[in-house]
C-alpha cells in the first residue's frame, strides 16, 4: 500500500496512475485507487483508459453486479 500526500496540483494523481499503468503486469492488471471526489475517480478512470487500461469505477452510481444481477 502506497500513501501520498501533497499540495493540489502537484501531480500526485497524475504520478499514480503513470506508476500503475507502468506496472499493471506486475499487479495482474489489478489496483485499487482510492480518491475524495467523484470527480477525481472520473478524471483517473479516463486517464487510465487513455494508456490501454480498463478500469472499473465504484462509487454511489457505479455499483458492481454478479452475473445474477446481485449488488
Amino acid at each position: 500500500m502506497k500513501y501520498t500526500s501533497a499540495l493540489c496540483g502537484s501531480g500526485k494523481t497524475h504520478t499514480v496512475i503513470r506508476s500503475i499503468a507502468k506496472n499493471k503486469y506486475k499487479f495482474k492488471g489489478r489496483a485499487i485507487l482510492v480518491q475524495p471526489k467523484k470527480q477525481n475517480l472520473i478524471e483517473s478512470e479516463t486517464a487510465l483508459k487513455s494508456l490501454g487500461m480498463t478500469p472499473q469505477v465504484i462509487d454511489e452510481d457505479h455499483i458492481p453486479v454478479d452475473k445474477h444481477g446481485k449488488k
